[in-house]
């Protein structure tokens, strides 16, 4: 099991470093991000078998944070918000379940002989905090997605960068750090087991602020004017309709005589006006 948990934890670092370094939304970068999450759920899961096997507390719940964040992370790209099912209700609780935990464990590290510094099962508690902070956040995030229905495509994208960004975050420090007894020792004399961590902090932070904040990160490109439809006649009219019908800033005209439309007693056109496509009775 150790075998399988080192091997799918090296794997899934290699592939969430290449998602992050890929272009966003390309299919290299999903394939990427596939095999990141697939790495991961068989890391976290043998993760989460070791800790119990070996009554490990804070391997539990980094193991359980892991795996939340990354299986929220790609559900906001795969699911629909306006129809929240069981799944998503079930992920907020383990959240919550996780966070009261993990501060809980704080709690008892801080109160322990050892104090702040050594705390629960050599962890200090700042550690505990951190990821009870983390999740108590990421279930009210939940919370208010489930109850609104809706997310913008901005704040879509943040909830699945920091998610993803911060479980690359936890396997690496985990990886690198947790582990470093096992490296060898010119890496570690060298500070070389620090730099793929402080990276992956570097990369959420840069991707979180461009995606949220893209004035201040990249210039804005100005949209081309598309060309005003010609007049329709005769057959061409019922396509030019239908395309006026799909806009959402269509204004429908009305005659005396009737409704504008292609069952109306007038014809119709679509023309330009300023930024909004109209219908007009045509001469």
């Amino acid at each position: 099991m150790i075998y399988i948990h080192v091997a799918a934890g090296g794997l899934g670092i290699f592939f969430g470093f290449l998602a992050m370094f890929l272009a966003k939304g390309t299919r290299r970068h999903k394939l990427a991000g596939n095999g990141y999450v697939l790495a991961m759920f068989i890391m976290t899961g043998s993760a989460l078998i070791v800790a119990l096997m070996r009554s490990q507390f804070i391997n539990m719940i980094a193991a359980l944070l892991t795996f939340y964040l990354v299986a929220t992370a790609w559900m906001t790209m795969h699911r629909r918000p306006e129809n929240p099912q069981r799944l998503e209700v079930f992920a907020a609780v383990l959240a919550l379940l996780v966070g009261f935990a993990a501060i809980a464990g704080g709690v008892y590290a801080a109160n322990s002989p050892g104090g702040m510094a050594s705390g629960f099962e050599g962890i200090p508690a700042p550690i505990y905090f951190m990821f009870g902070t983390v999740a108590l956040l990421s279930a009210w995030g939940d919370y208010r997605l489930i109850r609104r229905r809706s997310i913008t495509r901005t704040r879509k994208l943040v909830r699945h960068l920091w998610r993803m960004g911060y479980s690359l975050w936890v396997a690496t420090s985990s990886f690198f750090l947790g582990q470093a007894r096992h490296l060898p020792d010119w890496f570690k004399d060298a500070g070389l087991h620090f730099i793929p961590v402080l990276l992956a902090l570097v990369l959420l932070v840069f991707w979180a602020i461009r995606v949220r904040f893209p004035p201040w990160t990249r210039k804005s490109r100005p949209i081309p004017a598309a060309p005003a439809p010609a007049k329709p006649e005769n057959a061409a009219w019922h396509s030019a309709s239908s395309t006026c019908s799909r806009s959402a800033s269509v204004l429908r005209a009305r005659t005396p005589s009737g409704r504008c439309g292609p069952r109306g007693s007038s014809r119709c056109g679509c023309v330009r006006a300023g930024t909004s496509i109209r219908r007009r009775v045509l001469p």
